[in-house]
C-alpha cells in the first residue's frame, strides 16, 4: 500500500487492518464491529482507512460518523461512488498495462479471466 499510494501521489495510505468476522454475520453485528475498530484506531491520526473487501460505502460512513476520517465514503457524505466508476478494475488495468510494456508483453489479443464477484470484476468491459 506505501509503494502503491506513493505511486499515485496520494498523501496517504501504507498499512492494511483485518476484521475478522463471519462474512454473513447480521448487518447489526458489522456495523458493531466496524464502529468498534474506528474506536480501537481513533488516536493513529496519520492511519486514515479506507474500502476493502468486505466493506462498503455504509461501513465508511459508520467510521466516519466514529473518527472522522475515511476514505471511500458515500455520495450522500461527499464521496465519489467508487463501485460505479470502476475505480478498482481501472487501476488494476493501469497496472497491467505498465508491466506489460517493461516485460515487452503484448497485450493485443489477449484474455483475461477475473475470479470473484467483487469490485474489480463487476464493470462491464471497456
Amino acid at each position: 500500500m506505501t509503494l502503491k499510494n506513493a505511486a499515485a501521489a496520494l498523501l496517504h495510505g501504507g498499512g492494511k487492518s483485518v476484521i475478522f468476522g463471519h462474512p454473513r454475520m447480521t448487518p447489526e453485528n458489522k456495523e458493531r464491529i466496524i464502529r468498534a475498530f474506528a474506536d480501537a484506531i481513533a488516536d493513529l491520526t496519520d492511519y486514515i482507512p479506507g474500502p476493502d473487501m468486505g466493506t462498503d460505502e455504509l461501513a465508511t460512513g459508520w467510521i466516519r460518523d466514529e473518527i472522522g476520517r475515511w476514505v471511500g465514503l458515500p455520495p450522500e457524505l461527499g464521496g465519489i461512488p467508487l463501485g460505479e466508476i470502476g475505480a478498482t478494475g481501472f487501476g488494476l488495468t493501469a497496472a497491467i498495462e505498465v508491466a506489460a510494456e517493461h516485460i515487452g508483453l503484448p497485450l493485443k489479443g489477449a484474455g483475461v479471466t477475473i475470479q470473484g464477484f467483487g469490485s474489480v470484476g463487476s464493470m462491464p468491459a471497456a
